[in-house]
């Protein structure tokens, strides 16, 4: 009876080492506005799962697994980002089936699911150790209408470790013009543009590039000398492109366009990245000639002088005004 029961420990203890999963965060120290990776890894093992795994529903799974993180579909205390839809084997998360991507490291086949989050106010985020259940068999037998069946099918669960990330707040000191960039960022300026009449428009195209919330943070909306007509953002990542529609009111060029961002280092510091000026050539209309003097030369016919300078284009025809007289009183 002891040796049996030692056999069905050693048994138990085999199928949970065919599998496993864990949670890993990018990092574990952020600070607000500061977007971080949270990836779940699963395991198995490839050969001796293939053997020992047995279908858990109905519908035919390429890797025959349940896995439940409840922080993958909302986490107290951050945002979760948009995930593009994934390509690779089956299985079942959360109760949903999912595809993610898979790769080979060593004896193990390991799918990744990746959540990005971004957190805007300070504290500890908790995430609660992700589970892991599929069913296990020793012996099978052919059956003629279902196929392989598993004649000793036991659940086994396995367990990962919690994760916790810290976040920050801004530090002290910020600059004027400092909003929510946290990360690393470089800016790029060009115009549709470098020669055009007074009053006419053109398209000034920013591109924010870098490592952090490049889609989220909130760009530079206006342009000094510039009246801005209209903004179109794409929110891309990690290039983000942004195209103002402006005309100048007082320049001769598109002056540098600034970013005042935190970077988390370490150390952590405010930093300033700007645009090259664009130099432009704005046409104005020549000034309208003036059409003559009338008040000067009524002044002058006034006080008894040439009504008009000889010459004029403006003088009228002789005889055609009448000089007032000079008043003498008796």
């Amino acid at each position: 009876m002891r040796a049996g029961v030692i056999l069905l420990l050693a048994a138990a203890a085999a199928a949970e080492d065919l599998v496993f999963v864990e949670a890993q965060a990018s990092k574990t120290e952020v600070f607000v506005n500061e977007p971080f990776v949270v990836r779940l890894r699963i395991g198995v093992d490839t050969e001796a799962f293939r053997r020992h795994a047995v279908p858990l529903f109905h519908r035919e799974m390429e890797v025959p697994v349940e896995v439940r993180a409840p922080w993958l579909r909302a986490l107290d205390g951050a945002r979760a980002l948009p995930a593009a839809e994934a390509d690779g084997p089956r299985f079942v998360l959360a109760d949903a089936v999912v595809r993610a991507p898979a790769e080979t490291e060593g004896r193990w086949t390991v799918l990744t699911v990746e959540r990005r989050y971004v957190a805007a106010e300070p504290g500890t985020l908790s995430l609660a150790a992700p589970t892991l259940r599929y069913v296990h068999a020793t012996r099978f037998r052919d059956d003629f209408l279902h196929g392989r069946r598993a004649e000793d099918p036991r659940d086994v669960r396995v367990q990962g470790a919690p994760l916790a990330v810290r976040v920050a707040p801004p530090p002290d000191g910020a600059p004027p013009g400092y909003v929510d960039a946290v990360g690393r960022f470089t800016l790029r300026a060009a115009s549709d543009r470098t020669r055009l009449a007074e009053g006419e428009t053109l398209t000034v195209t920013l591109r924010i590039e870098g490592e952090g919330n490049v889609d989220l943070l909130t760009p530079p909306r206006a342009i000094e000398g510039f009246h801005v007509f209209a903004v179109t953002d794409d929110g891309g990542a990690p290039a983000r492109t942004i195209r103002y529609e402006a005309a100048p009111v007082d320049a001769g060029a598109v002056p540098p366009i600034p970013l005042v961002f935190l970077d988390p280092g370490p150390p952590a510091a405010y930093r300033t990245a700007a645009t090259e000026a664009i130099p432009l050539e704005v046409d104005r209309p020549p000034p309208a000639r003036r059409r003559g003097r009338p008040a000067v030369a009524r002044r002058r016919w006034l006080r008894g002088g040439p009504p008009w300078p000889p010459g004029s284009r403006h003088r009228p025809p002789p005889g055609s005004v009448d000089r007032p007289r000079p008043f003498h009183s008796d």
